[in-house]
Formats: C-alpha cells, structure tokens, sequence
C-alpha cells in the first residue's frame, strides 16, 4: 500500500492577527493578568468604546461570538415560536440557526448571482402576516442593498437585525453597515478582519434593546440590583479576547487600507483568467472584504480545492447554501429549483486565501495554480 505524502501548507486561507507587534501583545496580556479580572474588564470598556465611536453609534456589547449576537439580538426584539423571519438562502448557517432556536421560523431568499447577496425583487413576496423581521446579511464584507431592505421594512412595520459578521468597515455612501437597521452584528473569528480568537459584538442605538442585551449576555442578572431579571446566556466575552480586539481597533484604518490594497491588487490578476468572477459591488459602496471568493460554473469547488492542495494552498468552499443542507432540507422539504443561484454558489465557489500583508509572490502563486485548473 502507498502511503500519500503530506502535503505542507504555505499558503494559508487566512493569517489571523497578520501584522500585530508580538511584543506589545506580551505587555497586554501582563496588564491583563495583573489587573485580577479575566472577564468583563477594563478591555472590555476600552473595546466597546473602540466600536462605539468607530461606528459613531450610542451602545456597543462585547459578546462571546457572532452567533451569541444575533441570538440575543432575537430575543431582546421578542422573537418567539411561530414568528418569521426573511434571510438569504446562501449564508453561514447561524444566521437560520438562531431562528430556529427560538423556535421561528427562517424563511430563506435566493441570492443575486453576480453580489452573492440577498435578491430585493424576491424579498417582499416572501413577507406574510407572521413575518417579524429580517436578517440582511452583508456577506463576506460586500454591502447588500440595505437600503433597499429598510424601505420594505418600514413599509411592513419589520425589524432589521444586519449580519455584518465579515463587514466590519464596510460602507454605503459613507455609512457603516451595521448601523442601517435596529441592530448590528459582527462576529471576530479568526478569519474575519480583525479576530479577538472567538468573540461577537451588538451595535445599537436604541437603549431598550441595548439594556436587554447586556443583562442576557451575563444569565439575566442586573449587576446593579443584584438580581436575575430574566432567564439568560453566558456570553460574556472575556479579557484576553477583549484587549485583542482594542489593540485593532487602534489601527483599524490602517489594517482596512492594507486589505484593500491587497484585495485591489489580487482583483487585478483574477480579471486575467476567464471562467471565474467575484462579487459585484453595489454602486456608492465600499466594501471592506473578509474573505475573497470566486465563482464558476465550469468546474465545482471541489476539484479546485483539491487542485490547491498538492501545491500547499488552504482554501475552502465559499459558505452554505443552508436550505440544502440535511436539518432543514429534510424538515421543510427544499428543493434545487426554490433557490437555484444559491445552490451554484454552493457548489461552484471557492473561498481564496485572503489576509493582511499577504505578499505578491503569494497571490501570483495562487493565481497563476487557478489558472492552471481553467
């Protein structure tokens, strides 16, 4: 039997915390231990306020992931069993999840071919007497048509909780994406654009919804009563994540110029090769990418993923198309012909390896390996 050889990654799909000075991360992590609080700190301060003023918005709540956001964002609108809420079909499967938890209902949308992001001509006939809210998502960094999406919510009486999990820095005309709708989510995995390891944040200007959120976040207990006042989660996000995610937060701008520079400069040599697209951008947006994907109907993600693997290059498939996927295609019966745009993405996308102050060599390589495959 031949054993195959490992192949060794050099190109990774992502480099988390690309271009952090070591040596100031040892200084924090000192300050932190000394300080005697591991959880919900003086970190935690520094980094709500980071977001606060970043996105020019009155609360911000350090939770303990992205999902953990949009799950207390559910509950602190008043979801409950039998509600509706609209989202794209072709997302990560927390957005539908946290639906679902509540016992809601998801009610999915096909996605626009060319953005990848939620199709508006689509939307409003999804809308019933049980729809409660929608779930925009602005995936992968590239700003869907809020706007758009706010005038239909507004028209019908609906909340918009926006998933920004990857778009942090986004904008449209200048506003940041999180901050259209009631609520906005962002999540700081190690893949997106700046990472405290796990760890989520809710952005809101509305103090009721605001006050709910930080009192789930740590079981239902009010701090200041001293009392549980309704039944909660904990999802706290701890110090370590929290003065990972301020010392970002002081060069954001910087690491948002430097992903666009490198988004720029990898766009350029993927125009070269025929078969393949990116996202299209909507007009007056700049979007601040977490992940570069591609998409082609000529091979799936598959060969092309394998293909990257004997030259040491990490890639992955673009993300869900959730409705196909095993839970809730078997509880509510979908079929490929209910959202055919998502199901090719699924199938025909690839997510590149995509981060901070990734060099020239390295995107000529990757590029040059999918042109290889075409």
């Amino acid at each position: 039997m031949v054993q195959k050889k490992n192949i060794q990654i050099k190109i990774h799909l992502a480099k988390p915390l690309n271009g952090v000075d070591i040596k100031k991360l040892d200084d924090y992590f000192k300050e932190v231990i000394k300080s005697g609080f591991l959880t919900q700190g003086k970190f935690l301060k520094k980094f709500e306020e980071n977001i606060k003023n970043f996105f020019r918005v009155k609360y911000a709540i350090g939770v303990s992931s992205g999902t953990a956001a949009l799950h207390l964002s559910l509950i602190a609108i008043g979801i409950k069993e039998g509600d509706e809420v609209i989202l794209p079909a072709f997302t990560f499967p927390a957005t539908a999840n946290v639906v679902e938890l509540l016992g809601g209902k998801p009610v999915f949308v096909d996605v626009d071919l060319k953005s990848f992001n939620i199709q508006i001509e689509n939307l409003e006939k999804k809308i019933t007497s049980k729809t409660r809210g929608i779930i925009p998502v602005h995936l992968f960094g590239n700003p869907c048509q809020i706007v758009e999406i706010k005038n239909i919510a507004e028209k019908y009486g609906l909340f918009i909780i926006e998933d920004a999990a990857g778009a942090i820095g986004s904008e449209i005309k200048g506003k940041k994406c999180g901050t259209f709708g009631d609520i906005g989510c962002f999540s700081f995995h190690p893949r997106k654009t700046i990472t405290t390891g796990e760890g989520g944040m809710v952005i809101t200007n509305n103090m009721k919804i605001a006050k709910r959120i930080k009192i789930l976040r740590n079981h239902g207990i009010d701090k200041k009563k001293k009392d549980l006042l309704l039944p909660g989660f904990n999802y706290r996000m701890n110090e370590i994540e929290a003065f990972l995610g301020h010392i970002q937060m002081l060069k954001i701008r910087e690491i948002i110029k430097e992903r666009r520079r490198i988004f720029e400069y990898y766009k350029k040599m993927l125009l070269k090769i025929p078969f393949i697209s990116i996202q299209e951008v909507i007009p007056e947006s700049q979007p601040v990418f977490q992940t570069l994907v591609i998409y082609s109907k000529r091979f799936n993600s598959e060969k092309i993923i394998n293909y990257f693997k004997k030259y040491g290059i990490e890639s992955t498939i673009g993300t869900y198309a959730v409705p196909f996927l095993t839970y809730y295609r078997k509880k509510y019966g979908y079929k490929k012909k209910d959202f055919p745009n998502a199901y090719k993405l699924y199938k025909n996308s690839v997510a590149l390896p995509f981060y901070n102050y990734m060099r020239r060599e390295e995107i000529k390589f990757v590029t040059e390996k999918l042109k290889e495959v075409f």
